[in-house]
């Protein structure tokens, strides 16, 4: 088996690029898991509580371009929330908002390298392309100022994208490509880049599968 980085390179790929990742893990005639094997898989169980961890996201607040009645924040905020959280029923914008987007802010610029988005499939699989941007100049207020840092297509249960390292009080996602409407459960923020773990290769923008066609909105 391969070591824990690795695995986690290779989870972060399936399961960052809404697949299933198959450990593929035989016990041996005596129903044992060989002791490399054990040890590469707590290596990946220690490495998957990084991406469990909602420290960083939650120093963050949220805006959103519109949101449609029952399907915001929270009626209470309005189109800004104190944390960056959805409630249950997820976030969907409003039908005339051509170009939608998510913004996390922080109170101070922070370093960030990788976006984590999950789609509310109760509404069904809609986004097809989408944009993490983050403002040429921290006080622009502009949305032309914003610049892309990552790309990304199908979202579905989980894309994760893994990018340089910034450092920026903003990041938004923009939607620039989807079917009716786009819809997110989650959206999460980190900072993989300074811990032990090789990242640099996870997750680069794949070129587009032989059997996806080109939607609209």
């Amino acid at each position: 088996m391969r070591d824990a980085d690795e695995l986690f390179r290779l989870y972060m790929n399936a399961v960052g690029g809404n697949a299933t990742f198959l450990l593929n893990v035989p016990p041996d005639a005596r129903g044992h898991i060989a002791k490399p094997d054990r040890e590469a898989l707590q290596g990946l169980g220690r490495h998957l509580e990084r991406l469990a961890d909602m420290t960083l996201t939650r120093k963050a607040s949220m805006r959103v371009s519109s949101a449609r009645a029952g399907r915001g924040i929270g009626a209470e905020d309005g189109l800004e929330a104190a944390t960056a959280e959805f409630p249950g029923n997820g976030w969907q914008p409003e039908a005339d908002d051509q170009e939608p987007w998510i913004e996390l802010s922080f109170a101070a610029p922070v370093r960030l390298d990788t976006v984590s988005l999950g789609e509310h499939l109760p509404a069904g699989q809609r986004i097809e392309a989408f944009e993490v941007r983050i403002p040429a100049d921290e006080a622009a207020t502009d949305s032309k100022s914003w610049q892309p840092i990552s790309q990304g297509r199908i979202v579905g249960y989980r894309n994760i994208r893994q990018f340089a390292p910034v450092r920026t009080s903003r990041i938004r996602i923009v939607f620039t490509r989807y079917r009716e409407f786009p819809t997110l459960d989650e959206v999460r923020v980190y900072s993989f880049s300074d811990q032990s773990a090789d990242l640099s290769e996870i997750q680069a923008d794949s070129k587009k599968p032989d059997w996806y066609k080109e939607g609209t909105k």
